[in-house]
């Protein structure tokens, strides 16, 4: 083409904004300039380009310079396209080469980024296909250009397909490439190019890395994975960069891996305030909140502010364990920095103050807010329903659906919660249907949510139908389903759903275990609890606390405490739940003494008891009226906070009421603040059983008008107090109150009424009771028996129809014959029925019948007397120890054990307090035990509850104990004694049902005596330390003036006693370990029988061999008598 023919073409190029032609239009659209040129005329537009035009004065000088002009016009495109406008270059280059107009390299590197700009992807296929002809494609530059056009247009495939082409890619192309995918979130794509480039040996830069660990952010990469980047990291010398350092701690903090990211973190010689905020973020996300606190105080002292992402996070850890305070004091900080207008900031604030209960200072923080999401909603919707205030979540959710914000799965799960709590189940559907709608009720935590609505509606064939729907193989459904057959105590089907698990291949974890458990403990079906025990074995949970507080539970429920007991030991983490659950066992199985045991261990070790463990502990207490130990453990329950809870405050109640404190049980009543029915039952028969029987009627009148539903408890025990005060009148309205609740069917109630109209003569009224009983027990014929004894009515009908048509078995036939026999006897003696005494009853000699001839002895409880009737039958009345029988050489020897075993118990005082630790009613001298009867010879062994040797008794003593029923008598000596009222075996081994530690005390300060003197000196040698042999030394001889006081009278050995003799101490070179004083005015400990006292009984052969058991594990020495 000649050079005029090019300037035409260009001149002509030029021109057409000011002259456009309709026919090239649509082909060659408008350029603009920098400046737009004032309208001008054809011979000024010619004459400005004259000069041009005259210095071209060769074809070569006139092709250069036509690119030149060709290239300042793209570049004039180029701007304007930046600033708006979008020329199409594809056009323009058709232009250029209708005029044989040659493009250049850097021709197509504009028009490439005109095509990234503009976005259209047929014009970035149009310049590839021209640069594949032309062969600019081994030009990296153009390829990067080509790679950005197919990105701008959206085409990774083709984007891929270039970058594969190219012969030599730059450290820029995979980086350009990289953060495409990035952007894009392909995490497989990112690290398959990151490993290409690896393998083409072009060295990653800190711009690689960087991409390479924020993609691997945004999925489930494998830790080593991220180990393996982080070596090579180091390798090239980045492992203290900014830009590479920050991803990665947070990339640890993801996985969990909160040490190493802390390394990192550790490394690095600047600190900016991202990392800061990714090391104090992945802290607080992995439960390590108070070293996030601790790091954000360190980044105060640095020189970096805090950012509104720190206090995010900060805020976070704070809610989590619950420092509200330090919470409140960031808010302040907060307000002080700018940031409460901050929406994630303030999300931090609502969640913080929600769950610390404060919802006035949440709420008034929601509605300051400039910009509400969908987080600030579930942030305060999900506080007031884990609170209770279910009304006012329901009430916020419309406000944002007015707000126009989408519900997320994170607010219908909350809702749910809210609706399960109220009880709302047709709100709860509503949800559902909601959810179906939106597309998430697939979603785990929504599913869960929603069976757990169901079954805490009641509804469980509804959460049944909606399990069978559920797609998502999630144990947590299966355990919640669990759950729900469990509390309707349905184990058949618990039992189906767990064997389904297995079918379907679902893996128990540790909480599914407990369902299947709990529902065995409720149902009573050990059994079956002992296979899936095995099978928790199996699967390696019998070490899960979990799993193992359940167990023990279960078995120590159903009496196998031994077995709970070795579960727990095998424990190694101290959890309380397994202990407290252990501790209850054993007080509901009335073993107090090992529930007090295992309690104080509990405390030895550091494990803070809970409401349970201290609830127990008291009932353990009560059940051997331990007062002292009681009000210790009920100082400690206030210590640790829960003197409020209405466990432990009934249980106060109970011990306060068993001890005959009734006040202290009526103030720790009161001090309850919510009470229910074992809390007023508590209290009514501790004032029934006290003797305060108008005050048990005023405070079960006081509990009808609080509204609180009585059962036959409190029902039974009004019944006793208004019997017991004959009030006929006030019986009869609390009869009514029973037949309106309709607790009359109820035989403890029936059995009571009883007793109130024959005390209070309404004998008929009894009668009628008594025959409107739907089931009739021992106490009910007692009770009618009893009443007409008193009234002397048809005893012989009743005693036929006893006969004829009921059945006692073992005890209760003895029983009732004495209750018989004694109305017999008053019927008998005055036709119109004389009271007998209360304090003897009728009864019968061993092997006598009802009509036989009866014989009078003191009235005991029925318990005791089928006790001492199965000690008469079994024991043989030619033993060792019989009065009438026994060798002389025998009794002596008898005699002899009682004289040595009087030396070192001591003899003396009788404990008026007590009478079980005391001395001997029989005096302080051997002498007068041999001047005694032939019963003299037989003793007491009085044991403790936990069955350690305390003391021995004479035979008057331990008898008097038992009727007295302040001990247990555990063996029985073959000797009868006989009196007015009848005969009786003497005990030989009694068990007092008190604590060593916790046993009445004895005041010994005017109480001078040789035991006494010993406790004092905690049965221990004053001069040489044994405790073998002791006896008592005057520290100045008697011979030489001494006196029989405390500051004179010291315990000592036989060996130290004899060495002395009647010198004193300087004379004799001897020295007291104390000097001797008479002991303030407190209480001595009853202290047990010493080693060496224990020592000698086994090695006398007059020991008693009922004794030897309760002394040692063997077996009692062969006998030299014949």
């Amino acid at each position: 083409m000649s050079g005029s023919g090019c300037l035409k073409s260009l001149m002509l190029a030029l021109t057409l904004h000011q002259f456009p032609d309709p026919l090239f239009f649509h082909r060659f659209p408008p350029l603009h300039f920098t400046t737009k040129p004032k309208p001008t005329s054809s011979f000024n537009l010619h004459k400005r380009f004259r000069g041009s035009v005259i210095r071209l004065s060769s074809p070569e000088e006139y092709t250069s310079n036509a690119a030149a002009a060709n290239a300042h016009v793209l570049d004039d495109s180029l701007l304007h396209q930046n600033e708006g406008n979008n020329p199409k270059g594809i056009e323009f280059l058709h232009s250029m080469e209708t005029r044989s107009v040659r493009a250049n390299c850097q021709t197509y590197i504009w028009l490439l980024k005109g095509c990234s700009n503009s976005g259209s992807l047929l014009d970035s296929k149009k310049l590839h296909s021209r640069i594949l002809k032309l062969g600019f494609d081994a030009e990296h530059v153009i390829c990067d250009g080509l790679i950005d056009a197919y990105l701008a247009a959206g085409d990774l495939v083709g984007a891929v397909r270039v970058f594969d082409d190219v012969p030599y890619r730059s450290l820029f192309s995979w980086n350009n490439i990289i953060q495409v995918f990035l952007a894009n979130k392909l995490t497989s794509q990112v690290l398959d190019f990151f490993s290409r480039m690896l393998a083409d040996n072009v060295h990653p830069d800190e711009t690689t890395f960087s991409r390479v660990l924020r993609a691997c952010g945004g999925s489930n990469v494998h830790l080593q994975f991220v180990k393996q980047i982080h070596a090579r990291v180091i390798c090239h010398g980045f492992g203290t960069s900014l830009l590479v350092c920050n991803p990665l701690i947070d990339l640890y903090a993801k996985n969990g891996s909160v040490d190493a990211a802390k390394k990192v973190f550790d490394k690095l010689y600047i600190r900016d305030s991202v990392s800061w905020v990714a090391m104090i973020s992945g802290l607080s996300q992995n439960g390590r909140e108070k070293e996030a606190i601790l790091l954000f105080i360190e980044m105060q002292t640095s020189d970096i502010l805090p950012t509104p992402y720190v206090f995010s996070s900060v805020l976070s850890a704070c809610a989590k364990i619950e420092l509200f305070k330090m919470g409140e004091q960031l808010h302040g900080l907060i307000f002080k920095g700018g940031f409460s207008c901050e929406t994630y900031v303030c999300n931090a604030l609502v969640t913080l103050y929600s769950r610390s209960g404060n919802f006035i200072s949440a709420e008034q923080i929601f509605k300051t807010m400039w910009h509400r999401d969908a987080v600030s909603y579930n942030s305060l919707i999900s506080g007031l329903a884990q609170c209770g205030f279910s009304d006012r979540a329901l009430e916020l959710f419309k406000r944002m659906q007015i707000d126009c914000l989408r519900p997320d799965c994170v607010t219908i799960a909350s809702l749910l919660s809210a609706c399960a709590e109220i009880g709302a189940l047709q709100k709860g559907k509503q949800l559902h249907s909601l959810a179906i709608k939106a597309g998430m009720s697939s979603d785990i935590i929504l599913e869960g949510s929603l069976l757990d609505l169901y079954v805490k509606c009641s509804d469980v064939q509804t959460a049944y139908e909606f399990f069978l729907t559920t797609e998502t193989e999630n144990v947590v459904l299966w355990n919640v389903m669990l759950v729900a057959y469990g509390q309707l105590d349905d184990l058949d089907q618990s039992f189906r759903i767990f064997k389904q698990m297995h079918v379907e291949g679902m893996i128990p974890n540790q909480y599914t275990y407990p369902s299947i458990l709990r529902t065995c403990t409720s149902v009573g079906a050990l059994n079956l609890g002992e296979q899936i025990h095995t099978q928790v074995i199996k699967t390696g949970f019998h070490f899960n606390v979990y799993v193992c507080s359940v167990l023990i539970d279960m078995y120590a429920k159903h009496g196998e405490l031994d077995t709970a007991l070795r579960i727990l030991r095998r424990l190694t983490a101290d959890d309380v739940v397994s202990w407290t659950a252990m501790i209850a066992g054993y007080a509901q199985h009335d073993l107090f003494s090992e529930s007090l045991i295992l309690f104080e261990e509990m405390q030895r070790r550091g494990i803070q008891s809970d409401s349970i463990g201290f609830s127990s502990a008291i009932s353990a207490c009560a059940g051997i009226q331990a007062l002292r130990q009681g009000r210790q453990i009920h100082a400690q329950s206030c210590v640790f906070g829960y003197s409020d809870d209405l466990s432990v405050g009934n249980a106060l109640v109970t011990l306060y009421a068993r001890c005959g404190r009734i006040q202290e049980a009526y103030r720790a009543f009161e001090a309850t603040d919510s009470k229910d029915n074992m809390s007023w039952n508590g209290l009514i028969s501790g004032f029934a059983q006290s003797g305060y029987y108008e005050e048990a009627l005023q405070v079960f009148t006081r509990m009808n008008k609080a509204g609180i539903e009585a059962n036959m408890f409190t029902f039974g025990s009004a019944v006793s107090a208004a019997a017991n005060l004959t009030n006929i009148k006030q019986g009869q309205q609390i009869h009514a109150t029973i037949i309106k609740t309709g607790s009359n069917s109820e035989t403890e109630v029936s059995n009571a009424l009883i007793t109130l109209y024959s005390k209070c003569g309404s004998i008929d009224d009894a009668k009628r009771e008594f025959s409107e009983m739907p089931e009739k027990n021992e106490i009910s014929w007692n009770a009618m028996i009893t009443g007409y004894s008193q009234h002397g009515r048809e005893i012989c009908h009743l005693k036929s129809h006893i006969s004829s048509s009921f059945t006692f078995s073992g005890g209760q036939n003895q029983t009732s014959a004495v209750c018989t026999s004694s109305a017999l006897s008053s019927t008998a003696q005055g036709g119109g029925g004389r009271r007998v005494k209360l304090a003897c009853s009728w009864g019968w000699g061993l092997g006598l019948g009802l009509d036989q001839n009866m014989q009078l002895f003191t009235s005991i409880q029925p318990h005791k007397l089928l006790r001492r009737r199965r000690c008469l039958r079994s024991l043989d009345s030619t033993r060792l120890y019989s009065s009438s029988s026994s060798s002389s050489s025998s009794r002596n020897k008898a005699k002899r054990f009682n004289s040595e075993a009087h030396l070192f118990v001591g003899g003396g005082d009788h404990d008026e307090g007590d009478g079980v630790y005391g001395g001997d009613d029989d005096g302080g001298h051997v002498e007068y035990y041999e001047r005694d009867d032939d019963l003299s010879c037989f003793r007491g062994l009085v044991l403790d509850i936990s069955y350690r040797p305390v003391n021995v008794v004479c035979w008057k003593r331990a008898i008097c104990l038992e009727f007295m029923e302040k001990a247990d008598v555990l063996e029985y000596y073959d000797q009868t004694v006989n009196s007015p009222s009848g005969s009786y075996y003497i005990p030989a081994v009694l068990r007092v049902p008190h604590l060593l530690q916790i046993v009445k005390r004895r005041r010994i300060k005017n109480s001078l005596s040789r035991k006494n003197i010993l406790c004092r000196d905690s049965f221990t040698c004053q001069y040489c330390s044994s405790r073998e042999n002791l006896t008592i030394d005057h520290v100045f001889p008697i011979a030489r003036g001494g006196q029989w006081k405390w500051d004179n009278l010291v315990t000592a050995c036989a060996r130290c006693n004899s060495k002395k003799g009647q010198k004193t101490l300087e004379e004799a070179n001897m020295k007291l370990m104390k000097v001797p004083k008479a002991p303030k005015d407190y209480d001595i400990l009853a202290i047990p029988l010493t080693s060496a006292a224990i020592k000698m009984l086994k090695m006398r052969k007059g020991t008693p061999e009922e004794w030897l058991q309760y002394l040692s594990n063997s077996k009692p020495p062969p006998s030299s008598e014949p």
